[in-house]
């Protein structure tokens, strides 16, 4: 629980970290930017400006934070702590994994906050294993490869839960985070439901990301409980994944032919 003047001053700290990247790093400078269009309307004042989210990903991570109330959270990358200081403000304990050192500081002024460095395949069973409660809420946004995904998911559903606990997946828009999910044994006893697009996901327009597919938000629910009949896998917006995969295709290759074309009348003129 936050404060508020901890948590002003953990937004000012994220803003001037953020305006200094923006100069140092060209990569993501539109992106970086994009964080005053992302915070412009009133409501998100309260909310940290860093919070690197599409604005339906923010709703459905504050909706789902306020429907279920979680005491314990646990936060699979955390970037510039946009995520983590809201779930600090709502939890009594956080703990986010990240494999940057700079997260550490970057989380220092949240004291309900335990920050561990170091990759999650290998920290997080550790953590799942000394909590004594286990958790209630987790947000995977960690390593975005089919196999990080899978690793993080796998030891989140390796033991039963202790009561009800559910498990936050961002980017599952992407192929490769979906591929990860989808490859997860979800056949457990004690997993209960499973929506692929709880919020589906977008083609992005920032230029280093540019036609490539991200955000959306997947959640499971796991229970103490076996769960009554056969796991049921949902996808709400599939229809839309496959046709927003054919048209980021088609533009590759677009590109492709593009760049190839440009190449030959640079080498026959030269």
């Amino acid at each position: 629980m936050l404060d508020l003047a901890t948590k002003q001053q953990n937004f000012e700290r994220a803003k001037r970290e953020v305006a200094t990247l923006s100069h140092e790093r060209a990569d993501i400078r539109s992106e970086l930017n994009s964080f005053e269009r992302r915070s412009r309307f009133s409501f998100y004042s309260g909310i940290s400006p860093v919070w690197w989210m599409e604005h339906a990903d923010k709703a459905a991570i504050i909706a789902l934070m306020n429907l279920i109330k979680p005491r314990i959270v646990i936060e699979i990358g955390s970037l510039f702590g946009g995520s983590t200081c809201y779930f600090a403000e709502h939890a009594v304990s956080v703990y986010c994994l990240d494999i940057d050192p700079a997260v550490a500081t970057r989380c220092s002024d949240l004291k309900n906050v335990e920050v561990i460095i170091g990759s999650s395949k290998d920290e997080l069973p550790k953590l799942i294993g000394r909590l004594p409660d286990g958790f209630d809420l987790v947000l995977v946004d960690g390593d975005h490869s089919a196999e990080g995904v899978k690793a993080d998911l796998d030891s989140l559903l390796a033991e039963r839960p202790r009561h009800k606990a559910w498990i936050v997946m961002h980017d599952s828009f992407n192929p490769e985070v979906r591929r990860g999910i989808l490859s997860t044994d979800w056949t457990k006893p004690w997993v209960h439901n499973l929506e692929v697009d709880f919020v589906p996901g977008n083609i992005m327009s920032e230029r280093h990301v540019l036609n490539e597919m991200w955000g959306g938000v997947a959640v499971a629910e796991l229970s103490a409980e076996d769960r009554v009949g056969p796991m049921q896998i949902t996808k709400n917006a599939d229809l839309l994944f496959r046709a927003a995969q054919r048209s980021t295709r088609r533009n590759l290759i677009t590109r492709q032919v593009r760049d190839l074309a440009r190449n030959v009348k640079h080498a026959v003129s030269s």
